[in-house]
């Protein structure tokens, strides 16, 4: 679950991604146990279905097999469109430029060791960033105020 809390957003994926999964199970299944089809015509039904691609059936079905290809077809556009709407929201929110920032942020504060802390992006906090980052020595500035953690981030060092 590493990568869940670097990368939250990936956790909007899950719910539609543990769908398809249970979607391709539960429809496989049925098919076999309405349909008598074997495990890997009743996969093949379940993912043409799913898609929606429509190379009809492998065999002809019942009512009852009719029936639940539309249930079927149905849970699969809405799941669908579900996982469509997730990845265009996010896309068009920005929120991966955040996410990946704030990952990559993560990565580096990890790997920081032997370094000094500059608390606070004053006036004397920020000559003292300054003058660290013109000698290469590694450092994290803290400050309280969220409007100067933009501006340190800005400014290209690394903040907390």
């Amino acid at each position: 679950m590493h990568l869940l809390t670097h990368y939250p957003f990936l956790r909007r994926l899950i719910l539609p991604v543990v769908g398809v999964i249970m979607l391709m199970v539960v429809g496989t299944s049925v098919y076999q146990w309405l349909e008598g089809l074997s495990p890997i015509d009743a996969f093949y039904m379940t993912a043409i279905t799913i898609s929606t691609v429509g190379f009809g059936e492998v065999k002809p079905f019942t009512p009852a097999g009719r029936v639940f290809t539309v249930a079927l077809i149905a849970a699969g556009g809405g799941l669908a469109a579900y996982l469509l709407k997730t990845a265009v929201e996010f896309l068009i929110s920005g929120d991966w430029r955040t996410q990946l920032e704030q990952g990559r942020r993560q990565t580096m504060l990890r790997k920081l060791t032997d370094h000094i802390i500059v608390c606070g992006f004053g006036r004397v906090g920020r000559e003292v960033a300054h003058e660290l980052h013109a000698e290469k020595l590694p450092f994290v500035v803290m400050d309280k105020d969220p409007d100067k953690i933009s501006r340190i981030q800005d400014a290209g060092y690394l903040a907390l």
